[in-house]
């Protein structure tokens, strides 16, 4: 939601594709076809940690004179290989957009987030923008916004930035033990990865087919075991995106995605035991 709001915001057109059904990310193809004399960007959206296929996305975006703006709040410290050589998701773009939401692979203790660039001129653009359109105090030369990061997240960040390969690594092992105990469940479909990308597991998020997704969720918090649906609705379905949407749009990878996934607990502090637990559980549901 938070990727389209911005560009609804600013008064510009938010034009939705579908995705790739083993990624969840946005579809290259997709993307190729929709684009028009008016499009102006490619927003690709590296869902739960997973990096998008930027090889692809950047080929189109050259082939059509398009900025690429990657939205990496749930990725950040995750790499992609361009040309053979591994880069980190964010820098590959023209602009890489964070969040520090708490829940984030580098969280705050509140909200926050960050724009990177190699771009001087973009960079300065968003300096000014963050700070009331000033580059000077009180003479604001264009139309901005109050959104300087505190001080007290930014200490928090500092102290936590060293760590976050560790943290990573952290989601990586857990990721791990649930691949290697639910890969012979048959009604689930585990993450995939996309050829050239790293994940860096913000969300666990699986598939679950035969319309048991709401079963087992269900299930689960019976048993004590907390799971959430990332996202219940395409954006496509959402009211508020109608006007943006041309009339009867139907993206079915996302529709059929929204009705199946469901996203196990995945965080730092996770033990053996729980992971035991929790997997155990569902195969005992299945």
């Amino acid at each position: 939601m938070a990727s389209v709001e911005a560009v609804a915001l600013l008064g510009l057109k938010p034009v939705l594709v579908d995705v790739n059904p083993a990624t969840y990310n946005i579809d290259p193809a997709a993307v190729r076809d929709a684009i028009s004399e008016r499009t102006k960007a490619i927003i690709p959206v590296h869902l739960f940690g997973q990096g998008s296929a930027m090889d692809d996305i950047i080929r189109i975006a050259m082939e059509n004179d398009l900025f690429v703006i990657e939205d990496v709040a749930q990725s950040l410290g995750a790499h992609f290989s361009m040309d053979g050589k591994k880069v980190k998701l964010g820098t590959i773009g023209h602009i890489g957009c964070t969040s520090f939401f708490p829940t984030k692979n580098l969280g705050c203790y509140g909200d926050g987030g960050a724009c990177f660039t190699n771009d001087d001129d973009i960079a300065e653009k968003i300096r000014m923008i963050v700070n009331h359109g000033a580059r000077k105090k009180y003479f604001n030369e264009r139309v901005g916004l109050n959104s300087r990061l505190d001080t007290l997240q930014a200490a928090v960040l500092n102290a936590k930035l060293g760590h976050l390969d560790d943290f990573i690594d952290r989601r990586r092992w857990a990721a791990a033990i649930y691949f290697e105990a639910l890969k012979d469940v048959p009604f689930l479909c585990l993450p995939a990865q996309e050829r050239g990308a790293d994940h860096t597991f913000n969300q666990f998020t699986v598939r679950v087919s035969g319309g048991l997704r709401d079963k087992l969720k269900k299930f689960l918090n019976e048993n004590g075991i907390p799971s959430m649906i990332y996202y219940p609705l395409p954006l496509h379905r959402q009211p508020v995106f109608a006007p943006y949407c041309r009339h009867g749009i139907s993206l079915p990878v996302a529709e059929m995605i929204c009705g199946e996934v469901l996203s196990l607990p995945m965080h730092t502090e996770l033990t053996e035991d729980e992971l035991l637990y929790i997997t155990q559980k569902i195969k005992q549901f299945s």
